[in-house]
């Protein structure tokens, strides 16, 4: 049953195509050939009265003798039958026919008093027949008149053998047609089978059998190789989508390990508040900060920016907390730590890779906060009694730069004394260089004005919307740069 349905839906639809092409091809040709036949017997039956009427002119006594008309007349018709044309003529005298070179006996014709100028159809003994009359001597008192007919059955036999060629030519196209489909769809059925075939042998390992290459036409050997090259890149690629989850899901939890080594719980400070924020901008991040004791009255405050994202500066930030932890406590010198720091680093940091820092210590007792700007952005201080805003920028190198006196020489401890509501916000470029859908950066400025307009009665609600305002600035934008800062005020 499905055969016969596959049979009708595309050899039935070539068959039904080549019988309509027929049935059009015969109606055009007898169209055709009807017409040109017509307009050709007239000319021919005029063309030839013509050539008789010319010559009778010059016969004398035409009228009163027969035979001479009888001579013109079927010399004439000789000559144009021995041309191919082949014309009858019937001699009429007084509407009798005397005369024709038919091979019977005329009795009875039918004639009319005019001459037409159009072609009449007659029957004579079970042939049809065309002609054409037309008088010689209209005037005298013998009427001589001459018809001349075209065997119209000819014609009819020429159209029917025309009509049987093109039959037998479109059956043998329908016959070739068929055939040549049937081996097509065949071909095409058994190639489907062995690529099916193909498919469920080679699901797990995708490998091609190579007797189905011999067993194909050149055009399908080349789709199976086509369909070869297709399974390995879709092997290559999930093979490539395998180990991108798996790195994905290793960075995962390497940004977990990250986001634990950070301060989260900051502890609670005598005569100060801290509070930090910190949003990656890809899995791994390459900023840092810390909060920790130095000692009883003594609290250390850091943030640092990694050159450099993704793995390599998230390896840094974790040797810079590893150090920083390990010297910290007990040194009352941000200075001696600094280039404690710098030396550890330029041992293992690569050439081009670099850190940003500054590391502070509060003391809690005389409100003082010394420091180091090794390369990062100022620190932003709000000057609560006076209501404005200052930089404090003391002069320094970023870390794994260089080292020994062009270092040390470059770097300069700062003390900044800090006073009732004073607020001291550290920060890295993240936040400066943050980008809107425009393209259009955050800037320092536009966030020393957010830090000037912002309420600053609870620090907590501080850094809350001073938070909503850059992200309603950045919008849908992913970020392109890690976004950190620690806030410090004083009480």
């Amino acid at each position: 049953m499905k055969k016969i349905r596959y049979f009708w839906r595309f050899e039935g639809i070539l068959l039904l195509t080549i019988l309509f092409s027929l049935s059009l091809s015969i109606v055009i040709y007898i169209s055709f050939q009807k017409k040109s036949f017509n307009s050709y017997v007239n000319e021919q039956i005029d063309s030839a009265s013509t050539r008789i009427i010319e010559k009778l002119k010059n016969i004398e006594v035409m009228y009163h003798d027969p035979e001479n008309l009888n001579l013109c007349v079927e010399e004439e018709i000789k000559y144009l039958n021995k041309l191919g044309i082949p014309l009858s003529y019937v001699i009429f005298r007084n509407e009798e026919p005397v005369s024709t070179n038919l091979n019977f006996e005329i009795k009875q014709f039918p004639t009319s008093d005019k001459t037409v100028n159009n072609l009449k159809n007659v029957r004579l003994l079970n042939k049809n027949y065309l002609y054409k009359e037309f008088v010689i001597s209209p005037h005298t008192e013998v009427a001589w008149k001459v018809v001349i007919l075209y065997p119209e059955y000819k014609f009819i036999n020429e159209i029917q053998t025309g009509i049987t060629y093109i039959i037998l030519s479109q059956i043998l196209l329908i016959l070739f047609g068929t055939i040549w489909v049937l081996l097509i769809s065949n071909s095409l059925e058994n190639t489907i089978k062995d690529i099916t075939q193909l498919l469920q042998t080679s699901k797990e390992n995708f490998t091609i059998d190579k007797d189905v290459y011999f067993n194909t036409s050149p055009e399908f050997s080349s789709l199976i190789d086509t369909f070869e090259q297709i399974s390995r890149s879709y092997i290559e690629g999930n093979e490539t989508r395998k180990a991108k989850e798996k790195l994905e899901q290793e960075l995962q939890i390497a940004h977990q390990i990250q986001d634990a080594f950070l301060t989260k719980s900051i502890p609670e400070f005598r005569d100060c508040e801290i509070v930090a924020y910190y949003d990656f901008a890809k899995e791994i991040g390459g900023d840092y900060y810390d909060v920790l004791h130095v000692d009883d009255e003594k609290v250390a405050i850091a943030i640092a920016d990694v050159s450099g994202k993704g793995v390599p500066g998230s390896l840094i930030m974790v040797m810079i907390r590893s150090i920083l932890r390990a010297e910290a406590f007990g040194k009352e010198s941000p200075l001696t730590l600094i280039k404690k720091l710098n030396y550890l680093l330029m041992k293992d940091l690569r050439p081009g890779k670099f850190v940003t820092m500054i590391y502070s210590i509060l003391d809690l007792r005389t409100h003082t906060l010394k420091l180091v700007n090794a390369g990062h952005l100022p620190l932003i201080v709000w000057r609560d009694k006076t209501k404005t805003i200052e930089q404090f920028n003391p002069e320094g190198i970023g870390l794994g730069l260089t080292n020994g006196k062009v270092f040390y020489n470059n770097l300069q401890e700062g003390t900044l004394k800090l006073n009732y509501n004073d607020i001291v916000v550290f920060f890295t470029d993240g936040i400066s260089e943050a980008m809107n859908s425009e393209k259009e950066q955050y800037s320092e400025e536009r966030f020393i004005n957010a830090i000037k307009n912002t309420p600053k009665f609870d620090i907590y609600e501080f850094k809350k919307l001073l938070l909503e305002d850059i992200y309603n600035f950045i919008g849908d934008q992913p970020l392109s740069d890690d976004l950190t800062m620690v806030i410090l005020k004083m009480k």
